[in-house]
């Protein structure tokens, strides 16, 4: 076979009881052309055959979806800026969850209720419970009562909390500038825009609250 001659790769379904609907997929740049099927089952794997929203595909034949690439990618710089953020807050005493928390009530500015903050941060209450009960204990934040519900108790963050965030955030200032070396002003605005579209989609296609 000639480096530019095609040839196929056939995917079947790991069932006996499955009959794959046949899709050809051409790419004659790569000499490929291939025949992909399609699963009525979620789930299928066999050997190297691989699903993406039960398309199968073989690797070494057939580039990944554009939906599967974009999510890998996403995937890998959540959790490395995930990672990187936690090792620049370890100086400072705080972990990512804490910092987002923080964060997220210098961003509000009112008082906010547990539950709310739960759901906007995506933690458990449980859990915020207790990161609002350091951060009082560091003066990080003020809890108030609600005159008609004791239960209910909105906090906000406090003038110390707002000088503890911009101190985090002004030591983020090197490592940021080497993260963005290379960018343009008109590219990362770019990005942050997509960014930000993808956020809005990604808020309102969460779940329920968790408690």
């Amino acid at each position: 076979m000639t480096p530019h001659s095609p040839h196929r790769a056939r995917a079947e379904c790991p069932g006996a009881h499955q009959r794959p609907r046949v899709h050809r997929h051409h790419a004659p740049e790569q000499g490929v052309v291939s025949d992909v099927s399609t699963c009525e089952s979620p789930f299928a794997f066999r050997g190297i055959l691989f699903t993406f929203h039960g398309m199968q595909y073989k690797p070494e034949n057939i580039p990944p979806p554009l939906p599967a690439r974009f999510g890998q990618q996403l995937g890998i710089v959540s959790t490395l800026y995930s990672t990187l953020i936690a090792r620049l807050l370890e100086p400072h005493g705080l972990t990512y969850p804490q910092f987002t928390l923080l964060l997220h009530l210098a961003r509000r500015g009112a008082p906010q209720r547990i539950s709310d903050m739960a759901q906007a941060v995506e933690l458990t209450q449980s859990a915020v419970t207790k990161t609002v009960q350091k951060f009082a204990t560091l003066g990080l934040v003020e809890v108030m009562r609600d005159g008609h519900d004791g239960r209910n108790k909105p906090v906000q963050i406090s003038p110390q909390g707002l000088a503890k965030l911009n101190e985090v955030q002004r030591a983020f200032g090197p490592a940021f500038a080497e993260l963005l070396d290379g960018w343009s002003t008109e590219a990362l605005e770019r990005l942050t825009t997509d960014l930000t579209r993808l956020s809005a989609t990604l808020d309102a296609m969460r779940g329920p609250r968790r408690s």
